[in-house]
């Protein structure tokens, strides 16, 4: 625990979560991290939530058990304990970035640059493979972002020197803001399912890859 005096000093938080918490442990615990944050009146930077989604055939969720649901997805829907947590959170930035990885082996006599993420094209010139298979693991980082400074109420919607054009921008700005926490879930999910159309409509942004390369050994020939 942090003690409430060292509170101020927390400027950006990542709560990352990897391909194997997906059930309610990992939900009550990413719930009660932001509830407590908002309880102390933190003021953040940005708030990060790092997942790797899979899609799975049987899975216990914050909505019970799901039949070929897709990680995570759930616990971004606007009345969700997650998501309710952070609108009441005194945060600048809410980021979402989503991991995503694709493994392909490249034979000794294929030197060509590989499309490692079905259509979204890498550039590998630099990879040298001499007489010998590999393993290239990409590795994406998807990043779709919202911007929280005008969602909670702020002290100027009372007292003597309230603004009532301030209170109108900020409201229409807040109401704004309500919309796209209601299509979260489902931006969450287009991206997951189909991150090439989801990068050409705009709805998230492709914030860094990585190519890891991978010498197989040579399998010894039995006797």
């Amino acid at each position: 625990m942090i003690a409430p005096k060292f509170i101020s000093y927390i400027q950006n938080i990542i709560i990352e979560g990897s391909k194997d918490n997906y059930d309610l442990r990992w939900y009550k615990k990413g719930c009660e991290c932001v509830e407590k944050l908002g309880e102390a009146k933190a003021i953040l930077q940005s708030l990060t939530l790092v997942v790797t989604p899979q899609k799975l055939r049987h899975a216990t969720t914050a909505l019970g058990v799901q039949n070929n649901m897709i990680t995570f997805a759930d616990f971004l829907g606007s009345r969700s304990r997650f998501m309710k947590a952070v609108g009441k959170l005194a945060c600048k930035t809410f980021r979402i970035v989503i991991k995503k990885h694709k493994v392909v082996n490249i034979p000794a006599i294929m030197l060509t640059s590989i499309d490692a993420m079905d259509g979204l094209g890498v550039d590998q010139k630099d990879i040298t493979v001499l007489g010998q298979e590999a393993e290239v693991l990409t590795t994406f980082r998807f990043l779709i972002s919202m911007d929280l400074t005008y969602f909670p109420l702020g002290t100027q919607e009372v007292g003597h020197l309230t603004n009532e054009e301030t209170i109108k921008l900020r409201h229409e700005k807040r109401m704004n803001l309500l919309g796209n926490m209601r299509k979260l879930k489902r931006k969450f999910e287009n991206v997951v399912l189909s991150h090439n159309r989801a990068l050409k409509e705009g709805l998230c942004q492709l914030e860094s890859e990585k190519i890891v390369v991978r010498v197989l050994q040579r399998k010894e020939a039995r006797n």
